[in-house]
């Protein structure tokens, strides 16, 4: 009678294991690979936003900078046309014209370099 006991205590002990065993393969382990596949795509989903959000604000940044840079030269241009007693837009001496060219060209390669580099 004891065996018998203790063959069944035995049997059922080994029946629970493997049905644990199972169920951990079975259920437990593929949910979660899939969480963890799921938090993989979501994270790399992040980095894709947050790389296109950087994108997005560095173009604006270019696009802020180019502006100013050239509104700064249309405003040293008509300043310098009014000093000289003439309307905006004039025509200015070369040198003078060049200066300002070089400081507009100048103002563009920084923006580039801030904003459009690496």
């Amino acid at each position: 009678m004891k065996n018998k006991v203790l063959t069944y205590s035995i049997s059922a002990s080994l029946l629970i294991v493997a049905l644990s065993v199972a169920y951990y393969f079975v259920f437990y382990m593929p949910k979660q690979n899939e969480l963890k596949l799921k938090r993989e795509e979501e994270k790399e989903e992040q980095q894709r936003i947050s790389e296109a959000t950087k994108k997005d604000r560095k173009d604006t940044d270019y696009s802020l900078c180019t502006s100013t840079a050239s509104s700064d030269y249309s405003t040293w241009w008509n300043d310098a046309c009014k000093s000289q007693g003439l309307k905006d837009d004039c025509r200015l001496p070369s040198k003078e014209a060049e200066s300002f060219n070089q400081a507009y060209d100048k103002e563009k390669d920084r923006c580039l370099q801030l904003y459009k580099s690496n």
